[in-house]
């Protein structure tokens, strides 16, 4: 499917940048407790949930040398005892004119490679992937250090 083709290009792309990554399919976006639940299994410090609401591109020969674009990904980052740090929609609608020395499925690729850069680059993605985990608060103590 394209989710499954989506998944795998974001996970290789997230390792080949030296990322620690673990593609999991889910059917719905987790709740935040089930989140935390994952996360501490698997030793992770994030869940990156990628919905995946519309993804279609539409060659169209009359449209002279363009084709449409229509995407819609929710990204939603989770973090365990903290639950979703971001939730944001991206949403565009693209022309994209083609070039004549590249074929329909090179630019196609090209395009769902450059729409993903942006999303994952985006200030709000990358500072929620990349920023410290909250101090645990009361509700949620730190690790007890062994005694000597």
């Amino acid at each position: 499917t394209a989710a499954e083709l989506l998944s795998t290009r974001i996970t290789q792309g997230f390792t080949a940048k030296g990322s620690t990554v673990e593609e999991i399919s889910i059917t719905a976006p987790l709740s935040d407790a089930a989140a935390t639940t994952l996360l501490r299994e698997r030793s992770a410090d994030r869940l990156v949930t990628f919905v995946l609401k519309e993804w279609h591109f539409d060659v169209n020969a009359s449209w002279v040398g363009k084709f449409r674009f229509d995407s819609e990904i929710d990204v939603i980052v989770q973090r365990p005892g903290e639950g979703v740090v971001l939730r944001q929609n991206f949403k565009d609608s693209q022309a994209i004119q083609g070039e004549g020395d590249k074929s329909w499925a090179n630019m196609i690729l090209e395009a769902y490679k450059a729409k993903l850069e942006q999303i994952i680059n985006s200030p709000e993605v990358r500072n929620a992937l990349t920023a410290p985990a909250a101090t645990p608060t009361a509700a949620e103590p730190a690790a007890a250090s062994p005694s000597s």
